[in-house]
């Protein structure tokens, strides 16, 4: 140790800074480069920032103290002196080093800036700024710090100092760096950044020209990529490449540039070889130099031969030998042309030497003009190098692809042409392009077949698609197809859309379905010279074999004008699971003895598409003919539904005796001011005026029509005030009618209505209410009536379910309406009085006890209704079941079409069509069919539909229809169905039984609008004219299923048949006489006819029997007698009764109590007691001596007999006296008794 003093100051020095240490004030540390002196006493922490930050020291004097090389996890001190790479740097803050000296660059400051060489460039290496590597030809200078990738990084690394590395040849799957020199054909290029892939060729951005020269590449040869510099020999002359080149010949100026000009010599001149520029040949006795890069051809004439070549176009002449020297080649002939003599080369094999007049030439036989041939000997040459090739059986085309192809190249589209098939089987490289006014005709559909090729389609958009998954032959205007078999196609059918429908799969790849025929979609819709325009393609007497594949698709959208059609006759297809006619999107096809096996569609039409067919056959496969989807293209047109061109309805005219009664309305209307009414019928001078009414009922819809409903009606016995004695055959049990409504509508009481309260079986009796509920009668609305205080037996009832509304509001006067029962289900509910001032719809009830399920209804109200009807004069001679009534009026009613085929729709731009379909906006998921149309003018007309509308299915009054005509659709006729759902091959098992069993609803398929209508057979005879006529020939039964059944024309019909005994009618009449006037055995009448005549005469209920005779069991009475009748020598009584105390009357005949005067006169009982009794001898025997007792008495009933008494006194006094001895008894003529003793 050692003390400074220093004037007054003294230091000690105590060496390194030491933790917890005792410092005084003056000692004197050092740490890290620095020295430190004490400021005070104290003793050291753990840490001397801590320290000195609170100032405890104070630095004595500055330095820095070397660390080496700096490190992770460290403590450095302010001023440490550190190695980062090639610079040197100072810590400014103490501080724990971190992973990286960048982690804390704010605690270092650069102390002296350096260099760090790490040698090559390697990937993964961890950079530091100012670290330099080789990469290629350069060094760089690392500018960011980062760890390296693959290549080097330009944006961290900058070039320090450059330098040029020579690679050799180019090679494109090389990494090229910057500086790096190849040679490319003749020049060499050094690289200016690093690249790879990237041609050294003209391309400025990765290289730059080094240095020029050439290249010797000996012959020129099309096949070989040719680079800058390349020098080739071309004919007799040298070339060098200007550019890269493949396939371009050296006379190209463009890419070539000529060197040097000289010969190469060729020998004899040969047919069919290629010359180029400096090529040298012999030719006759004369030689020639090429001068312009050809194909030579020996056609006569053509300049490309040397001595036809007078023109110097394809040859200059070199030296000029013998001019009669012509001969060249062995078969040559020497003839003479019109100045000299000349070569006539020998001729194809198969050809024969003729004369076209003028001169001699050889030729093939039997050539015709634009007629082609291909056959299993022939050969795929083009005929311009191979002289009549194709053109004839000697030398045809090999496959079917090539001489289509040359014939669409070489022969006008707008030229008939045709090519002949040859037997054999032609494995083609699918697809085919037809051209138009084509005819391809084989040789049989037994002996020429046509089959895929193995291998992928190279149609653009199939090359996924193998060729058996291809269109086979796509074909054009005017195409015809004839005598052929075409095998091995395959198909997939597609996933099912929402109806069901399965279509073949159309996507490129290997599940495509493969196809026959189809359209040829060109370069697009647009391409005309695709289109069908006059004549559409014909496919006739031809077989298709395949599986899942489509034997003709007509797709419509492939062609944006045009008629978009193929036709077909005598067409066998057997598609396994897939389909014989496919035609979609507005495509036409007309076929004729078109046949499918098999098939999963034998035909299919989509989506807007027609098929009309004619004689031909669907047999086994899923579906017959299947029709589905709409053109989506149609430009629909529309209407709006009508629903309130009526006038309010009248449901009945009630008839009381033969005047009107009252008026039923069905619908009642709406904003009428004024209307009148109008009476029809067998009477006269019946009248009823409307009355209207605001917030009254317009009409009562009937929502579920119940089930098992009663009424009836009948002639009563008798009544008071509030009860009512039903007919004695009323055969119903107690409580019965309760809560049902009895009206009486003729004879006493005419009028009158109530509710029953309660039935007594027992007595017929019924207790009757008002509406109000209290005892009695109500009568008609407006009749002018009063409640009946009796009624008798010429009163008339009908009882059936009460129709009670209620609610609404506060109606200024209430509802009032009866339910209409047929067939035990309530049809409709007809308005007696509609009220007024309903603020809302009433609730309706129904009440029928004897219903299982009673009805239900919602009354419908407006202002402007006709409330209510009065009958001013009920007029005479009316009959309910003929009477009408029509109400005219400036107010409508709007009537639903629930259960009518009609429907009126306005705002229509046209008539619609027979046929069309028409869809409603507020109905989904149903189609309708135009059956009809009637008086349409001025966009308006009613409209007759197929199916009917109910009432889940029925449109609004201001509903859209939208109609369409072009749906998809099938007409056939004659057409035979075979066992259609028994599937493909494996299912249908033919000859077999099948596993998959036939269905007649598989024949015809309809959904999503698409529309089959045929005419067809079955396999069992079965004639079926759609679903609308049906006769099955094995049972003779015959089945009609119309909407509508037009009989216009019809003469007469015939039902039944005169050779089974003779039981048969012809009908020439369909009659609507309620009277049966005509007794006709011609006419057949209607229902409402029949019901009309048999309430005319047996009543109904409403109406007086009238007949001449009538017989019940075995009484009869006719004319103006009744008497019994039975078998033979038998005795038939005739008892006429009463119920309880009824009294029988004869009303012609006098009854007398006293002696009768007239012949006719009938004596009552009084008469017979006093004047007509006989006596009559009671007798009785004595218990005890059996001996005979006697009294006489007068009254014939009083019988007295005593069996037991004794006689006595008693008897005595009564007059019964004792007669002795043997007795006989006797009735004498008179009717006296007679008793005789002895």
């Amino acid at each position: 140790m050692a003390d400074f003093i220093l004037g007054r100051l003294k230091f000690h020095f105590k060496g390194d800074w030491v933790t917890a240490t005792a410092y005084i004030k003056d000692d004197v540390v050092r740490y890290g480069g620095n020295s430190f002196v004490a400021m005070a006493n104290h003793t050291s922490s753990t840490n001397f920032e801590t320290d000195l930050s609170s100032t405890k020291w104070k630095k004595m004097a500055a330095g820095q103290e070397w660390k080496g090389a700096w490190q992770t996890t460290t403590y450095y001190k302010v001023d440490d002196v550190v190695q980062w790479g090639g610079s040197t740097f100072v810590c400014n803050t103490a501080h724990t080093s971190q992973s990286d000296l960048y982690d804390d660059t704010s605690k270092w400051t650069s102390f002296v800036p350096g260099f760090n060489w790490t040698g090559t460039y390697a990937s993964g290496t961890a950079y530091k700024v100012n670290d330099l590597a080789k990469y290629g030809a350069n060094v760089y200078i690392c500018t960011v710090e980062h760890t390296a990738g693959s290549t080097i990084d330009t944006t961290k690394f900058n070039v320090f100092v450059s330098g040029l590395e020579f690679e050799d040849s180019y090679n494109s799957a090389t990494a090229y760096q910057a500086g790096d020199v190849v040679t490319y054909g003749g020049y060499n290029y050094v690289a200016v950044q690093q690249s790879t892939g990237q041609t050294p060729y003209n391309n400025a951005t990765y290289w730059e020209v080094l240095s020029t020269g050439f290249k010797m590449r000996g012959v020129y040869a099309g096949s070989t990529a040719y680079q800058t510099g390349d020098v080739v020999r071309y004919g007799g002359h040298t070339y060098v490449a200007k550019q890269d080149a493949t396939g371009v010949v050296p006379t190209t100026t463009a890419s070539w540039d000529k060197l040097n000009e000289g010969f190469t010599w060729r020998d004899s001149w040969t047919d069919a070889t290629e010359y180029a520029p400096g090529d040298a040949v012999g030719y006759g006795s004369s030689s020639y130099r090429c001068k312009l890069a050809h194909t030579s051809s020996a056609v006569q004439g053509d300049a490309k031969r040397p001595d036809y070549d007078t023109g110097g176009v394809y040859w200059d002449l070199l030296a000029e030998g013998d001019s009669n020297f012509v001969t060249t080649t062995r078969g040559d002939l020497l003839t003479r042309n019109a100045t000299q003599n000349i070569r006539l080369g020998i001729g194809t094999s198969g050809s024969l030497l003729k004369s076209d007049g003028t001169d001699v030439l050889w030729a093939l036989p039997g050539v015709t003009t634009n007629v082609y041939f291909v056959a299993k000997h022939g050969a795929d040459n083009d005929p311009a190098s191979d002289t009549g090739r194709g053109t004839s059986l000697e030398k045809p085309f090999l496959t079917i692809k090539y001489a289509i192809e040359w014939m669409n190249a070489n022969v006008a589209a707008g030229t008939n042409k045709t090519l002949y098939v040859k037997t054999g089987l032609y494995e083609e490289q699918l697809p085919i392009v037809v051209g138009a006014n084509t005819q391809v005709i084989g040789d049989g559909l037994r002996s020429a077949k046509v089959a895929p090729a193995a291998g992928n389609s190279t149609a653009s958009g199939l090359t996924n698609t193998p060729n058996s998954r291809a269109d086979m032959f796509r074909v054009r205007n005017g195409v015809t197809f004839s005598g052929f078999t075409f095998q091995g196609m395959a198909g997939t059918m597609g996933t099912a859309d929402s109806f069901g429908i399965q279509r073949p799969n159309t996507a490129d790849g290997a599940t495509r379905s493969g196809v026959i025929f189809a359209l040829d979609p060109g370069t697009g819709p647009t391409d005309t010279s695709t289109h069908i325009t006059s004549k559409s393609p014909f496919i006739q007497n031809c077989t298709h074999i395949g599986s899942g594949s489509v034997g003709i698709k007509i797709d419509g959208s492939l062609h944006n004008a045009g008629n978009r059609s193929i036709l077909a006759n005598d067409f066998t297809q057997i598609p396994d699971n897939g389909v014989g006619v496919w035609a979609l999107n507005n495509a036409k096809s007309e076929l004729v003895s078109v046949f499918t096996y098999y098939a999963h569609h034998g035909y299919l039409c989509d989506s807007g598409a027609v098929i009309r067919s004619l004689n031909s056959n669907n047999s086994y496969g899923e579906y017959g003919s299947t029709s589905t989807g709409i053109d989506a293209n149609e430009t629909p047109y529309t209407g709006t539904v009508d629903l309130r061109n009526n006038e309010a309805t009248v449901g009945r005219v009630l008839v009381s005796g033969s005047g009107i009664g009252r008026l039923e309305l069905e619908y009642a209307g709406e904003t009428y001011t004024s209307a009148s009414i109008a009476i029809a019928g067998s009477g006269a001078s019946g009248a009823a005026t409307a009355n209207i009414a605001n917030g009254a009922v317009k009409h009562i819809k009937v929502n579920t029509t119940g089930s098992t409903h009663f009424t009836t009606s009948g002639f009563a016995q008798a009544g008071t005030s509030s009860t009512i004695k039903l007919a004695a055959s009323d055969s119903q049990p107690d409580d019965f009618y309760n809560g049902m409504r009895i009206t009486i509508y003729s004879g006493t009481g005419y009028g009158n209505t109530g509710v029953i309260a309660d039935y007594v079986a027992s007595t017929k009796t019924a207790s009757v209410q008002k509406e109000n509920g209290t005892a009695g009668f109500d009568v008609f609305v407006n009749s002018g009536l009063s409640a009946a205080t009796t009624f008798d037996t010429t009163t008339a009832y009908e009882i059936e379910p009460r129709v009670a509304l209620t609610g609404g509001g506060s109606p200024t006067r209430n509802a009032l309406a009866r339910a209409v029962v047929e067939n035990q289900q309530i049809s409709k509910i007809l308005i007696l009085d509609g009220g007024a001032g309903y603020s809302s719809a009433p609730t309706v009830t129904i009440t029928d006890p004897n219903a299982s399920t009673v009805a239900t209804a919602t009354s419908q109200i407006g202002d402007g209704v006709i409330s209510q009807t009065t009958v001013s004069t009920a007029g005479s001679g009316y009959k309910t079941e003929t009477t009408t009534a029509t109400i005219t009026g400036d107010g409508y009613a709007e009537i639903p079409v629930a259960g009518s085929p009609n429907v009126r729709l306005t705002g229509l731009p046209k008539s619609p069509t027979g046929g069309d379909i028409v869809e409603f906006s507020d109905i989904s998921g149903q189609a309708y069919y135009i059956v009809s149309v009637s008086g349409y003018n001025s966009g308006a007309g009613l409209v007759r539909v197929n199916p009917k509308f109910t009432e889940s299915n029925q449109p609004a009054h201001g509903a859209t229809a939208t109609l369409r005509s072009n749906y998809s659709n099938i007409r056939l006729t004659g057409h035979d169905f075979l066992d259609v759902g028994t599937g493909g091959f494996s299912t249908t098992n033919y000859p077999n039984t099948p596993s998959q069993l036939p269905d007649p609803n598989d024949e015809v398929l309809e959904a999503d609008r698409g529309r089959v209508f045929y005419s067809s057979t079955d396999q069992d005879g079965n004639f079926r004219v759609g679903n609308l006529f049906k006769v099955e020939q094995a049972t003779g039964k015959a089945t009609l299923n119309a909407e509508a059944f037009d009989l216009s024309g019809l003469q007469e019909i015939s039902l039944g048949s005169t050779a089974q005994g003779n039981f048969g009618a012809t009908i020439n009449e369909f009659s609507t006489d309620g009277t049966l006037a005509d007794n006709s055995d011609t006419a057949l009448v209607t229902e409402r006819a029949i019901k009309t005549y048999v309430d005319s005469q047996l009543g109904g209920g409403q109406n007086d029997l009238s007949v001449n005779s009538l017989t019940a069991g075995s009484i009869t009475a006719s004319g103006t007698s009744i008497s019994t009748t039975g078998a033979s020598g038998t005795d038939v009584n005739l008892s006429i009764g009463t119920q309880h105390n009824g009294v029988i009357s004869f009303v012609a005949q006098t009854q007398t109590a006293i002696t009768p005067t007239a012949e006719n006169d009938i004596v009552n009982k009084k008469y017979v007691d006093d004047q007509g009794t006989p006596t009559l001898q009671t007798l009785s025997i004595d218990d005890d001596d059996l001996a005979l007792k006697r009294r006489v008495i007068t009254n014939a009933n009083e019988l007295i007999q005593k069996e037991s008494a004794y006689f006595d006194g008693t008897d005595a006094a009564e007059g019964f006296e004792v007669i002795n001895g043997s007795m006989q008894i006797n009735l004498d003529k008179a009717g006296d008794l007679v008793i005789e003793t002895t």
